[in-house]
């Protein structure tokens, strides 16, 4: 699955802009992305957010996301980085959030 983008909002109209990666299988690649980003790699999915500096409340985007997909973990407390394991799920994630494009 190569990478794509998804242009979503909350109930608040705040724009998240996901940029959802393919997975990283040589060390190399994942030491790179590591060192771009500053997020821990692991075998996954990646959903990197941005988000506008008016805060969307994490805990209720995380608990949107979670209500999509069963597999998901947030990488940092910012919650700039999701990591999705499994491929169907992140087609699922992009085909609901997809709708808002």
């Amino acid at each position: 699955m190569s990478g794509f983008q998804i242009r979503a909002f909350s109930d608040s109209h705040l724009e998240v802009l996901l940029d959802l990666r393919d997975r990283y299988t040589r060390r190399t690649e994942r030491r790179t992305l590591l060192q771009q980003e500053g997020i821990l790699i692991n075998e996954g999915y990646y959903v990197l957010l941005a988000l506008p500096r008016r805060a969307l409340d994490p805990v209720r985007f995380c608990a949107i996301v979670r209500s999509m997909v069963h597999r998901v973990r947030v990488l940092n407390d910012e919650l700039t980085a999701l990591r999705i394991e499994e491929e169907e799920d992140a087609v699922i994630f992009e085909q609901m959030w997809g709708g808002y494009l």
